[in-house]
């Protein structure tokens, strides 16, 4: 077990029981209308979803009760044996498997919506960000949505840490103590963020989180797209 899977294994370990509030970003993403972002809540019912990297379940639990068929990841089998535990007090349904972020325990266009909360910029090994958005985007459906956030450069997580290069930064300090030593991915602008994305999502709309929580800087660019069809990704120079 990684130093992260154990950091983050011991994090969750603390929150095994009780209802947990989504995070509010997500309720704005599924259930907000502004002038560059809108979802179709009347195709949520019966539809499938995977959570990637779903934590302690607060996100999974709300797409729950918005109808959706949930499918989870998260990087240690007890961080899945938890969650369940705990949706099954809540009599709540939802499958939850050990995955990476490079690496889905799923066939190819399985998902009809896929959320990335704080969760796929994670690089495993010597990978970069492009090696998990193409193994996200071969897990969704053609013109399937992605939701998710990627951090700017100016987000907490990369206040003392080592700049790899490609925006790639290994964190040296954390102040929760989570992401030491981990590879994350950074994003200067939003035409950064487009550049990533365009290969295998159109439709891409960028919105902007920046918050200070009492001294922990939360800034993420939010990322709403759809999945190109089959046979459509774009093909790099």
């Amino acid at each position: 077990m990684s130093d992260l899977d154990k950091s983050y294994t011991d994090r969750y370990r603390k929150t095994q029981a009780g209802a947990l509030w989504p995070n509010e970003w997500v309720v704005r993403a599924f259930l907000g209308a502004y002038p560059r972002h809108r979802l179709d809540r009347s195709a949520y019912q019966g539809a499938s979803i995977l959570d990637l990297g779903f934590g302690d379940g607060r996100n999974a639990g709300f797409l729950c009760d918005l109808g959706f068929e949930v499918h989870g990841t998260e990087i240690t089998p007890e961080i899945c044996e938890i969650a369940s535990r705990r949706f099954e007090q809540l009599g709540k349904r939802a499958d939850f498997r050990v995955g990476r972020n490079n690496d889905l325990p799923y066939p190819d266009a399985s998902f009809d919506y896929l959320l990335a909360s704080h969760s796929c910029f994670y690089l495993d090994g010597d990978d970069d960000f492009a090696m998990n958005l193409a193994e996200i985007a071969r897990v969704m459906r053609p013109d399937a949505v992605f939701v998710g956030t990627v951090p700017m450069i100016t987000n907490q997580y990369f206040a003392d840490s080592e700049d790899l290069g490609a925006g790639v930064r290994r964190i040296t300090r954390d102040e929760l103590g989570l992401r030491e030593g981990a590879r994350l991915m950074s994003f200067e602008n939003e035409q950064a963020v487009r550049d990533q994305f365009d290969r295998h999502f159109a439709e891409v709309r960028i919105g902007e989180w920046r918050n200070d929580f009492w001294g922990i800087r939360e800034h993420m660019f939010l990322v709403v797209a759809l999945r190109r069809a089959d046979g459509d990704d774009e093909v790099s120079d």
